[in-house]
């Protein structure tokens, strides 16, 4: 049997299922990955094919968030006992990893303790006790306050407490968006404004026989005009910039929405702003095409060699315009091949580590090229450069001091199933690494 077991054990294939969540508590810093585990019982060649059977069991597993090494795994279910699908984190909240797998369930993520289940949940909510949906797709979690949002069976809506584990009926409107106040009193203004105008008209065609009334009545409007004008000005200003926050909330909606495995061109922009300067990452014929209103941009010529500029950006009409005339190359012989400012999925915007960035570029182009992460000054000074081994991102996510990597490089896993962490230090740019597949670090690149 240990024969047969030790022939099998070579078809058995481990992955990790990003997104994976990050925990930091007094002094200790964990990796929660779920970790798909196909075990193989059976299999068949043909010439050079081998089909295979296999046991599915889904692991909760911790890992070192500096080394990378290994801490512990809990078992989550097999897969004959998930009767709904997929299995998926959901999010990190109150020091608990809450996660899907035929229900909503958590732990804790340094014992990995299981904290929350249905049975849990509906001992903790006597009102909800069957009345839990079994489909992931009614389960929301709210990355900003931690909460989760369930809709139960009868279609009413719950809002989960991830500390106290206590459910409160929701009426699921979404809270006014902070604009609207601002806008609603500006129309009302310029509503008042107009009434007085129209009330002023109607006075002048009384004022026809007393010159004197007639005049200072002009002079009124006058002032009543360039009032309306100013309000209308700043109704449109609110309006300009409750536009940019939609899009903004978009950007990283789809982020955190964002199929796994995106392509390179779309975890990248080549502009970022900041302190009054513009920085850019262009080859010189990219920026002469360029407009001189700042919008976040992404180029897509893989065979760019592009290279680190900068120059001022100034304020006019609610829009941020940079000085083109003027811009600087200071470091032109450090090229960037298809570089670009790498994004942070929290914010949707480049990743700012005080004054400096993190590019992405590439070895080479084509499939084959691997994608590099440098970390440059504001003055295109890299202070380090690390080839990731990989020639696209599952996922990735940044921290005060590290920037983590998910990818893949084992042909026998499926595009969004993962096997590789990269963990680089952001100051020393030295990485540590684990293989998911092989249950074991690895070198880092």
């Amino acid at each position: 049997m240990f024969l047969m077991r030790g022939c099998l054990a070579k078809y058995d294939e481990r992955c990790a299922l990003p997104p994976v969540m990050y925990f930091e508590k007094d002094g200790r810093q964990v990796l929660i990955a779920i970790v798909k585990y196909d075990k193989a019982v059976s299999y068949y060649r043909n010439g050079g094919h081998t089909s295979k059977s296999v046991s599915t069991t889904y692991y909760l597993q911790s890992n070192d968030a500096i080394t990378g090494a290994k801490i512990g795994q809990q078992k989550i279910k097999d897969h004959s006992d998930i009767k709904e699908y997929p299995v998926e984190t959901l999010g990190a909240a109150n020091q608990l990893a809450w996660i899907f797998a035929g229900e909503l369930m958590a732990y804790d993520p340094f014992t990995l303790e299981k904290k929350a289940d249905r049975e849990i949940l509906e001992a903790k909510n006597p009102l909800l006790k069957g009345r839990l949906p079994k489909e992931r797709q009614y389960y929301r979690f709210n990355s900003i306050d931690g909460t989760i949002t369930v809709t139960v069976n009868d279609g009413s809506k719950w809002r989960l407490n991830t500390t106290s584990m206590l459910a409160v009926a929701s009426t699921g409107e979404e809270d006014e968006e902070p604009f609207e106040t601002a806008i609603a009193k500006a129309n009302e203004q310029v509503e008042q404004v107009k009434k007085e105008i129209d009330s002023s008209a109607n006075a002048w065609q009384q004022q026809q026989n007393n010159p004197s009334l007639r005049q200072a009545n002009y002079k009124r409007r006058e002032l009543l005009y360039k009032k309306q004008d100013s309000l209308n000005k700043v109704k449109y200003s609110i309006q300009n910039l409750q536009q940019k926050a939609k899009e903004r909330n978009r950007a990283i909606e789809n982020f955190q929405n964002m199929r796994l495995g995106e392509s390179y061109s779309q975890i990248k922009v080549n502009c970022d702003t900041a302190n009054g300067f513009f920085y850019g990452i262009y080859a010189p014929d990219e920026f002469k095409k360029l407009y001189e209103r700042f919008d976040y941009r992404s180029e897509y010529d893989e065979t760019s060699r592009r290279i680190f500029l900068t120059t001022t950006i100034i304020t006019k009409d609610d829009n941020l315009l940079f000085d083109k005339e003027h811009a600087s190359w200071p470091n032109q012989s450090q090229t960037f091949l298809h570089g670009g400012f790498l994004l942070d999925k929290k914010t949707g915007m480049p990743i700012r580590l005080a004054n400096e960035r993190l590019v992405i570029h590439k070895t080479q182009i084509g499939k084959d090229g691997l994608i590099q992460v440098s970390r440059i000054d504001p003055t295109g000074n890299v202070f380090w450069t690390t080839n990731t081994k990989l020639s696209e991102w599952i996922d990735w996510f940044v921290t005060a001091d590290h920037l983590y990597i998910f990818g893949k490089n084992n042909e026998a896993l499926t595009t969004s199933d993962c096997n590789v962490l990269l963990i680089i230090d952001l100051t020393t740019g030295k990485a540590n690494a684990f293989d998911y597949f092989t249950d074991k670090t690895i070198p880092g690149p």
